[in-house]
């Protein structure tokens, strides 16, 4: 799946006749109905009023260097990004992934990998030995079972409004798989409808995520540590490169899992 982007050239507003093709990007997932393109800024010679507009009419949304995306719907950063200066710190919606998981009522604890908390499912200095800068856990059996490779890897998550999360979301940082069914197991969690042949019970999480992998959405609008179920889109980047140092930290946590 590829987000197709005309290249243009900012100063003269002309296209260039390059296509850039960015595959299994969030950006196809949290903006499905929108265009975008690509303008190239030059150092020392683009100025804000060649940043406007294109010659499409499409407004600038999102910044990675020297590279502008622009979009035909204005409100695309904003419904993401609060903060106008996010969409330059954060351009995570462009990047290109190895490959993109769709996964429905994924049982989620969001872990302060400060403070520790976690909405009090389990004891806040377990909590923080979970999680750390950008990084926290998967299931081994959810992985697997959602045809993703049960080793540690790289990750970008979106996240579209829904019942337990009002606002899109999005989150980066490294996942690395172990053994969640038993975490919190004193917290029993129930979804869907008898009636229909959905109802779904359930102990243990399917992810554990650090508060700070969540990018853009500050203060009172930062997502708060607990429990959540949510649709969401995961995008695998790359296989995480510090091998030894993460399995030192799996182990840690099992160690940890294996106590609470």
């Amino acid at each position: 799946m590829a987000l197709k982007l005309n290249q243009f050239d900012t100063k003269t507003k002309q296209n260039t006749g390059i296509e850039q093709k960015l595959t299994n990007s969030l950006a196809q997932y949290l903006f499905p109905n929108t265009n975008f393109s690509i303008g190239i800024a030059y150092p020392n010679a683009t100025i804000p009023e060649d940043l406007e507009e294109n010659l499409d009419g499409m407004s600038l949304q999102f910044s990675s260097g020297t590279r502008m995306f622009f979009a035909d719907n204005k409100n695309v950063r904003s419904s993401l990004y609060p903060n106008p200066s996010d969409g330059a710190a954060y351009p995570l919606p462009f990047t290109p992934c190895q490959s993109f998981h769709e996964l429905k009522e994924v049982r989620v604890l969001i872990v302060d990998d400060v403070t520790g908390e976690n909405g009090g499912v389990i004891a806040k200095n377990d909590a923080r030995k979970l999680v750390g800068d950008c990084k926290g856990l998967i299931d081994r059996d959810f992985a697997i079972s959602n045809n993703i490779q049960p080793r540690a890897f790289q990750f970008r998550l979106g996240i579209k409004p829904q019942k337990e999360c009002p606002v899109m979301r999005i989150a980066k940082g490294t996942l690395a798989p172990t053994k969640l069914s038993r975490l919190g197991e004193s917290s029993f969690s129930m979804s869907g409808k008898l009636t229909d042949g959905t109802l779904r019970s359930k102990i243990g999480y399917d992810m554990v995520l650090a508060t700070s992998s969540f990018k853009g959405r500050k203060g009172e609008d930062a997502i708060k540590p607990g429990e959540y179920i949510l649709s969401l889109h995961s995008d695998i980047l790359i296989p995480a490169l510090d091998v030894k140092n993460l399995l030192e930290k799996i182990w840690i946590r099992i160690q940890i899992l294996n106590k609470i």
